[in-house]
């Protein structure tokens, strides 16, 4: 047993996927080996949670639409890619920047993303 008691852990609920996606990455970036990243889906009620903590803050997301899915994946997609490179190829830093950018720019992310750069061989 250890002889002090850690403090319970942060939790936040983020109402919106932006909110999520922004405070995930600033945690990750934090303390990128103490970051873990999971994902629960509950058939019964089609609802998808997603937490990601490093052991002092608990970031919490839920949703039930569709399109949140899709971003949820690209999200994912970075998360494993920095976990896995420690960091991001220069055309996926691109990316994750247009993708940031309008969706600060108009409140929500634009509904048909460009094209990405770099990705023609």
């Amino acid at each position: 047993s250890h002889s002090r008691a850690a403090a319970a852990p942060r939790n936040m609920w983020l109402e919106t996927y932006e909110e999520f996606r922004d405070a995930a990455r600033r945690l990750y970036d934090a303390s990128p080996l103490k970051a873990r990243y999971s994902v629960k889906y509950r058939h019964s009620d089609g609802l998808l949670t997603v937490k990601m903590t490093d052991d002092v803050t608990v970031l919490k997301y839920k949703t039930d639409q569709v399109q949140d899915l899709k971003r949820l994946e690209k999200l994912n997609n970075v998360l494993f890619t920095l976990m896995a490179l420690g960091e991001l190829p220069p055309e996926e830093q691109e990316a994750e920047a247009a993708a940031a950018a309008s969706s600060d720019a108009s409140g929500k992310q634009a509904q048909a993303p460009a094209k990405k750069k770099g990705r023609r061989q």
